[in-house]
């Protein structure tokens, strides 16, 4: 619940500030570099410290015969105004050890002071200076909540330092940079809100203490290095010396130091008035040189990066919050209608990604399937199977959207039985590695009503392989399959590559298969069994993945051109010489087993692309036999036939049997699979691996098929073939 409320108030925070920080960051790195380039001048004077007044003085008097003021500026720099002996107007930096003329003063650019004014104002004059500084109030809060979630995440303040889980670059970063930035953002915004509240009065500085001497009048003295103020104090307490107008006793020199204002008597030299400045107005100062990085170098480019990488967190954290809300795959039915309820509690978006891609493949299936956040739970009224994907946020705590599921859960229990999974995703890394899931277990299988479909499987920073498991374990339970292919869940895929067309996909359609062949690029190691992920809309939210053949330097596609289907129509318009872009995703789970004893290829329609590749790779002859399904006998598949002939006369495929659907004797693939059941147990039980590839619907019934030879045959599961890593997929 905290968690929630924390996170809430971060990304309403942020939300609402986003444009006001925007526009401020962006200014504030140009302000920054403008702070450090002021750093860098040669006429800078260093050691201001060891130069008094009475050291400095009398040289310049004696270059400049009329000084009107002296200035020490927040960069060390010394600056004279007044007259030279011509009478001529002047307004200098100067050497104050040796009086030298060492440059002019410049004034700020015109872009810098309409950045300053933009930084300050927003050009909106009292009105955007009001909302500067409410901005800075916001950015103050976002920076507490911000590091509130840190330290949850990172388990308490005792690890907020220790190694952050990375799981892609935006959310990385986010939090690297949160915590080596959080001082100095936190300085920005603290000395904003300070002199916003300096500058509407919310605070309100007391009156200087002043102190007025009396003058006796003796000791008088022309000699201005004698002076006592002007011998102890030294330039780096300075702000600037007013001279006075002419000779007379009440004329003075008014002494502006740092945390005073002196007058000094110009004959005695004695004090005759102090005005202690209030701390206050001494803590504004410090909040101004802090906030514009005035007080050093390496401050002002420490504030800088600040402001480089505050724009980063608007970029990312905006990312993340996208990753959140994404794979939100659309619902077929109602809740009160589905007969699969997938619930979801995810932080940053990695576990709805894997309950996406379950739902994709059961709602392909005709199954009606309803997806949605744990926190949504309901007493569902047809639901038949309850699958719950989770991660733990924290120190075993539920991720935002699932805090009140457990309570949702007690209060409204279903009517009928129901069949439940619960898979829960975490990470090692923590020792509170998914908690929350197995708590969520634990609680629904205490109820008289769940029925606990599939054990509680516990997945370690999103691992395909270790996800496939459950997988496995759930195909069992199910006569509706999901893939059983680790890189068809991966989150990643690899940069995108240049593939041209070799061919016009059209020209080879043949009923509804046509042929895809791409040049595969050079340098890249490309094997039969491996995917290729075409993007349709040129977007990375749409992609497709085809098995491939790989063949004499080319990557061979075989694809089904459905009415509406977005990848094949795509692929199907393709022209010969044309580029597209496309993710090579090695899939290692398919390649073809060269020390296998034998193997049995098992498919249908598109599926025996990969297999005509693989063939290919049989350099060792091991035994294969094909089993593949097709609708009819066509020119396509006759050219299938060819090749495999071929690969028979090389001793590369010991047989194939092809069967066609629409025939005037209908027949499939299982039916070539039950009529060499015993052919087929016996290679099963020699050590061959069996390898599919097709549609879910087709490796559904040939596991069922091969379930029943194992048992009849073997007297063994198919799931212990499985165990014995003889049984390779690759459906969709």
């Amino acid at each position: 619940m905290t968690s929630f409320i924390w996170r809430t108030a971060h990304f309403t925070l942020a939300l609402l500030s986003s444009l006001f920080i925007f526009i401020a960051a962006t200014t504030g790195v140009i302000l920054a570099y403008d702070a450090l380039d002021e750093k860098l001048p040669a006429y800078q004077t260093e050691q201001l410290d060891h130069v008094s007044i009475a050291q400095s003085l009398p040289i310049l008097k004696s270059q400049f015969p009329e000084i009107l003021e002296i200035a020490v500026d927040h960069n060390d720099v010394v600056s004279v105004s007044g007259f030279d002996e011509e009478g001529e107007e002047v307004h200098v930096i100067v050497n104050p050890l040796d009086g030298r003329v060492l440059s002019k003063p410049q004034e700020k650019s015109a872009f810098i002071q309409w950045v300053t004014s933009l930084h300050r104002s927003l050009f909106l004059h009292e009105t955007g200076r009001f909302i500067v500084g409410i901005a800075s109030v916001l950015l103050l809060l976002i920076t507490l909540t911000g590091a509130v979630l840190i330290a949850k995440r990172q388990l308490g303040i005792r690890h907020f330092l220790g190694k952050v889980k990375k799981d892609y670059f935006a959310q990385f970063y986010h939090i690297f940079g949160g915590r080596l930035f959080l001082i100095p953002i936190l300085m920005i915004s603290l000395t904003g809100i300070f002199l916003f509240m300096v500058r509407f009065e919310i605070v309100k500085a007391p009156e200087n203490q002043i102190e007025i001497v009396e003058n006796n009048g003796s000791n008088t003295t022309s000699n201005l290095a004698a002076f006592p103020i002007f011998k102890t104090t030294t330039l780096d307490r300075v702000e600037k010396i007013e001279f006075p107008f002419s000779d007379d006793a009440e004329e003075v020199y008014v002494l502006k130091l740092k945390d005073r204002i002196l007058e000094v008597n110009q004959s005695t030299g004695q004090i005759t008035k102090s005005e202690l400045l209030p701390e206050l107005k001494l803590l504004e100062r410090l909040s101004l040189n802090l906030h514009t990085g005035r007080t050093a170098w390496w401050w002002a480019l420490i504030l800088g990066l600040a402001c480089i990488h505050l724009l980063f967190f608007i970029y990312s954290g905006f990312v993340m919050t996208y990753k959140r809300m994404k794979n939100s795959t659309k619902n077929n039915c109602s809740p009160e209608e589905a007969e699969f309820v997938i619930l979801v509690g995810s932080e940053g978006g990695s576990t709805r990604f894997f309950a996406s891609k379950v739902v994709e493949q059961l709602q392909s299936q005709g199954l009606k399937v309803h997806m949605d956040v744990m926190n949504s739970y309901q007493a569902y009224d047809n639901a038949s199977r309850l699958l719950i994907f989770t991660s733990t946020y924290g120190v075993g705590e539920a991720p935002s959207n699932g805090n009140f599921f457990l309570g949702r859960l007690k209060k409204q229990e279903p009517l009928q039985p129901i069949q439940v999974a619960v898979v829960a995703f975490g990470s090692k890394q923590y020792t509170d590695f998914c908690a929350f899931g197995i708590k969520v277990f634990e609680t629904i299988k205490s109820y008289f009503w769940a029925d606990v479909l599939v054990p509680l499987h516990l997945i370690n920073d999103g691992n395909t392989e270790e996800f496939v498991m459950w997988v496995q374990e759930f195909n069992q339970t199910s006569k509706f399959k999901l893939s059983e292919v680790p890189s068809f869940y991966q989150k990643k895929t690899p940069k995108k590559q240049r593939f041209t067309l070799v061919n016009t996909p059209a020209e080879t359609l043949e009923e509804d298969l046509f042929e895809v062949r791409l040049k595969t690029p050079t340098g890249v190691t490309v094997k039969s069994g491996d995917l290729l992920a075409v993007y349709p809309s040129n977007r990375d939210t749409t992609v497709r993945y085809y098995s491939i053949a790989q063949m004499q330097g080319e990557t061979r596609l075989f694809v089904k051109l459905h009415d509406r289907g977005l990848g094949s129509n795509y692929l199907f318009q393709l022209q010969s010489k044309q580029t597209i872009k496309a993710s090579w995703i090695q899939n290692e789970s398919f390649h073809f087993p060269q020390n296998a004893t034998g193997v049995l290829f098992i498919g249908n329609g598109t599926g025996i692309a990969p297999f005509l590749g693989m063939l290919s790779e049989n350099v060792q002859h091991i035994p294969v036999h094909l089993y593949c399904g097709f609708k009819r006998d066509s020119n396509s598949v006759q050219k299938y036939a060819a090749l495999l002939n071929q690969y028979k006369a090389d001793s590369q495929l010991a047989s194939y049997k092809f069967a066609f659907s629409r025939a005037l004797v209908p027949q499939y693939v299982m039916d070539l699979i039950k009529a060499d059941q015993e052919g087929i147990a016996e290679a099963i039980h020699a050590g061959y691996t069996v390898m599919i590839c097709g549609s879910l619907a087709m490796q559904r019934d040939v596991e069922l098929e091969l379930d029943r030879i194992c048992q009849s045959h073997l007297q063994k599961t198919l799931a212990a073939i499985k165990q014995n890593n003889q049984i390779k997929t690759d459906c969709y």
